[in-house]
């Protein structure tokens, strides 16, 4: 390693943390006691002699100096990349043809989104950012986006490379097909290994302009985890998007997924080479072209449409079509039967929730029954079995950057609730499961088998010995109520089915029976009204 380059780099550390610090920096050896770190590889990074130190040492020397490590991680990596030559781009590239769409879809047909490609211009051409995540809830236009954005800036890119991710391969193997386009070795020189691939890769994209995009990241996450945590057949994934993110090259690289990696979260910034653009939805003006395509009418009432799915692209279309296709276009008539999750709609979300953890659905749960928006404390306090903040913080982070949750800011202080479609679905799932098991209670009693009827209530829970009135009728006792009663049992019939169950449930331990002693007293009540 060259000395010269070892002196700049230190040189450049040095000042990046005094300026950071605003004091004089602590010693080796102060380091050292702090961190627990050997001075003698404290003293290569401080010399810039190591350039690329591990994550854990980063974590502990940045706890040493009082910083975020993400912080620290990028002053090491500036510092390196300031002092390495920096390859020549051409501001106006001949295009080439090395370009391989995969399965890219046609976008001929694409609506709104143009501050949002815009953006992403600016960021990849303009800005040289090394990775950018394109985030946002199935539906709303990030793949679309991805393909558009490719097609407008490939010019500026020798290689231009679209991967699906639905069915990840293993990443040797991933790597290895990458590869053979980017370059043609003969395969007696092509290595074999994954350390040697990443390497060439690296080299690749160094020396030569080149445009990945990997779309359905969320393939190689793991589900019933929290957001972006790779599964563990694909660690090799996360691996080299940290080291695309982290390590200079020419390149851009854009990753589209529902769900925001858990450490690109950490290092993305508004002014660094890692970006992420959360998609909203289209605004009216954008939307009203697929209610025309359609040939909707009831204008008038299109904004009513764009404000129950929340502006998202494949919803609106698949509203408009059943609009077309069930009420001759009437939006109105669609409008009256209040009901905007199903068929597709409904798949996309089933499929979204059976990738969350326990807990995050729990929390969905929660705020789906209360209808409004709750404060992390509130939340907190309706989980039956009590978890500590740490996990609640992890569990609402976690849905917000799969955009399951929304986030405002109230008196200086985030409250969180659901997004339309999304509460729909929830609390129509809740509702069902909750009418399963109390037709299972009536018919044996046994209390194994229970879960929503034990750990949610159905209405604000109280200790004192009778539910007050308005509470008996809350809008979901009475669509539980509704939904509950075959058609040929007489209501006192119902009644009185569920008076023993709850005399049968006055019995047990409440620690047994949870929520389920009040919810089914305040159902019964409801039957003698």
């Amino acid at each position: 390693m060259s000395g010269k380059f070892a002196n700049q780099r230190a040189a450049c550390i040095q000042n990046a943390l005094k300026e950071r610090l605003g004091e004089q920096l602590p010693s080796t050896n102060e380091l050292a006691r702090r961190t627990g770190i050997d001075k003698g590889n404290i003293s290569k990074i401080r010399n810039g002699k190591t350039t690329q130190p591990g994550p854990e040492t980063v974590k502990r020397l940045a706890q040493g100096l009082g910083i975020e490590p993400g912080e620290l991680n990028h002053i090491l990596v500036d510092c390196a990349n300031s002092t390495c030559p920096k390859p020549t781009i051409d501001p106006n590239p001949t295009p080439r043809n090395h370009h391989d769409w995969g399965e890219a879809p046609d976008v001929s047909i694409f609506y709104g989104h143009t501050q949002e490609l815009e953006t992403l211009q600016q960021w990849i051409v303009n800005d040289n950012c090394r990775l950018v995540a394109l985030l946002g809830i199935g539906g709303i236009g990030k793949t679309s986006l991805g393909v558009k954005l490719a097609q407008r800036i490939q010019h500026h890119f020798e290689y231009v490379i679209w991967r699906s991710l639905h069915k990840p391969l293993s990443v040797q193997t991933f790597l290895t097909h990458l590869l053979q386009f980017l370059c043609s070795p003969s395969p007696d020189d092509f290595p074999e290994d994954f350390r040697s691939q990443v390497s060439l890769l690296f080299h690749i994209l160094q020396t030569h302009r080149c445009l990945l995009v990997l779309d359905n990241t969320e393939a190689i996450f793991q589900s019933g985890q929290l957001a972006g945590r790779y599964h563990q057949d694909y660690q090799g994934y996360g691996e080299i998007l940290r080291r695309l993110g982290n390590s200079y090259h020419q390149s851009s690289v854009v990753i589209i997924s529902p769900e925001k990696p858990e450490d690109i979260n950490c290092l993305a910034g508004k002014n660094l080479p890692i970006r992420t653009l959360t998609l909203q939805g289209l605004s009216l003006a954008e939307a009203q072209y697929i209610f025309q395509a359609k040939e909707l009418s009831d204008s008038h009432q299109w904004s009513q449409l764009v404000d129950h799915y929340q502006g998202n692209p494949l919803n609106l279309k698949i509203a408009a079509t059943t609009i077309q296709d069930l009420f001759q276009g009437r939006v109105s008539e669609f409008l009256s039967r209040k009901t905007f999750v199903f068929g597709q709609i409904q798949a996309l979300l089933e499929e979204q929730f059976h990738r969350l953890s326990p807990l995050e659905q729990e929390a969905l749960y929660w705020l789906a029954i209360e209808q409004k928006f709750l404060s992390l404390s509130q939340l907190q306090d309706y989980f039956w079995q009590p978890i500590p903040t740490q996990q609640l913080f992890e569990i609402v982070d976690s849905l917000v950057r799969r955009s399951l949750v929304e986030k405002v800011i109230k008196a200086g202080k985030p409250i969180f609730t659901l997004p339309v479609v999304v509460k729909e679905y929830v609390a129509n799932r809740f509702i069902h499961q909750v009418c399963i098991e109390i037709r299972g209670l009536i018919s044996t009693r046994n209390l194994e088998k229970i879960h929503f009827v034990k750990n949610y209530a159905l209405t604000p829970f109280s200790f004192s010995e009778f539910t007050p009135p308005e509470v008996q009728n809350s809008p979901l006792i009475e669509t539980i109520k509704t939904q509950i009663k075959p058609p040929a049992i007489p209501r006192q019939k119902m009644a009185e089915q569920l008076d023993k169950l709850v005399w049968h449930l006055a019995e047990q331990s409440p620690l047994d029976i949870g929520y389920s002693f009040h919810n089914l007293r305040s159902l019964t009540a409801t039957f003698l009204d």
